[in-house]
């Protein structure tokens, strides 16, 4: 979802509601309701940052998982 807004796509219940699981705590309404608002370019800019960041660490994750199998 954090891509979506990233885009700048509309988000409506549709899209929130394939983007969870059932595991998720709240439903896709209120989940709906908590990312009404806008992002401003510094807003998309930190996202943006923290996306990077997150897919950095999830690669070093992987490089670690392979290490700890062999």
């Amino acid at each position: 979802m954090l891509n979506l807004l990233l885009n700048g796509e509309v988000i409506n219940i549709d899209i929130v509601a394939a983007c969870t699981h059932g595991r998720m705590k709240h439903s896709p309404e209120q989940i709906l309701l908590a990312m009404d608002g806008r992002l401003s370019a510094h807003d998309r800019q930190l996202i943006d940052i923290q996306m990077a960041m997150l897919d950095s660490f999830q690669k070093r994750l992987a490089e670690l998982d392979t290490l700890i199998g062999e």
